[in-house]
């Protein structure tokens, strides 16, 4: 299985392309300390990935139980049962507790607690610091890159278009083939992103490589353990949304670049039609969020605001404007 996805288009916020690297001496402690926690997802009918064991909060552990490993969903793919080969020394049986496409994580099970876990830092790293990534490329565990963080916020997408993650943190650190799932980590030992997909534009290896965000992971880990069911669940508004630039003055008045448009409402009975939303109405907050691009929406269009009353603000005929949406499950 092809754990390295084809050449993407990448978009959104600043880019870094030099920092300074960690020393040797720096790596070292780093690496002894977070080496037992990572490993390879092996799945017997397909190929391999990478993985790694997630510290988990007292609700967590009582829901999940102790050991829960966090990899890609395009690794773990539609099988039932793993062998996690630890690269601190033993071998584990894994199941699926959640696998979700939509934003390439997947959460597997094992009986026995490991040895350590890694802890999850959800605040975004700075643009230029310091990050080590750790994985199994080509079956080789345990190896080690270090990089920089080169930029934030960005939005990639599959060469056919059918395959959109956002949000993603862009670094230098080398990633390929079999990386997928694997921690990248901040110079204290917390992931902030899971090693995700890396684009090879020379032929000589990937310096474009994204990560998934630990706060998404997090959020996952959350719904989870709070449901149990195993489906992230999503909201919707019954809109047709499209990335907005405002004009050079707009952006002045607005303090912002970018927002989200609705370019058309599709459901004349549902959320949106409702709210008295338009087309033409476009989105710079919500629920108190600031909306720069159309994923930060559909983050927060999350399982929790089912049902529930958001306040939606828009710009329109250039006046700012709060209403209140109800989002409903999306099928």
């Amino acid at each position: 299985r092809s754990l390295l996805f084809p050449p993407m288009t990448s978009t959104r916020a600043q880019s870094a392309s030099t920092g300074t690297q960690p020393s040797k001496t720096d790596l070292v402690p780093l690496v002894k300390k977070v080496k037992p926690a990572v490993g390879t997802v092996v799945d017997p009918n397909s190929g391999s990935g990478s993985g790694f064991a997630v510290k988990l909060s007292r609700n967590q552990k009582k829901q999940l139980g102790d050991g829960v490993i966090v990899t890609n969903a395009h690794v773990a793919g539609e099988s039932q049962s793993f062998d996690f080969h630890f690269a601190g020394g033993f071998d584990v049986k894994a199941v699926p507790l959640l696998v979700d496409e939509a934003a390439d994580i997947a959460f597997l099970k094992i009986d026995e607690s490991p040895k350590v876990s890694l802890p999850l830092r959800t605040s975004q790293p700075d643009l230029g610091e310091s990050v080590v990534a750790i994985g199994s490329p080509y079956g080789f565990e345990c190896s080690v890159s270090a990089g920089i963080v080169s930029g934030l916020e960005r939005s990639i997408e599959g060469g056919s278009g059918s395959k959109v993650l956002g949000d993603m943190i862009q670094t230098d650190a080398f990633i390929t083939n079999g990386n997928s799932g694997g921690p990248l980590l901040d110079m204290t030992g917390r992931v902030v992103g899971m090693n995700t997909v890396g684009i090879d534009g020379s032929g000589k290896g990937n310096w474009l490589n994204f990560a998934v965000p630990a706060a998404v992971i997090e959020s996952h880990l959350c719904e989870l353990a709070e449901f149990g069911d195993g489906v992230v669940k999503r909201a919707g508004i019954g809109a047709a949304l499209k990335q907005h630039t405002f004009e050079p003055l707009e952006q002045r008045k607005w303090n912002r670049r970018t927002a989200v448009r609705i370019d058309r409402i599709n459901d004349l009975h549902g959320p949106a039609a409702k709210a008295k939303l338009k087309e033409g109405d476009v989105v710079i907050r919500f629920n108190n969020k600031e909306v720069d691009h159309y994923h930060d929406l559909q983050i927060s269009l999350n399982r929790w605001t089912i049902g529930a009353e958001c306040l939606i603000e828009v710009v329109r005929d250039g006046n700012r404007v709060e209403l209140s949406v109800v989002p409903r499950e999306k099928p």
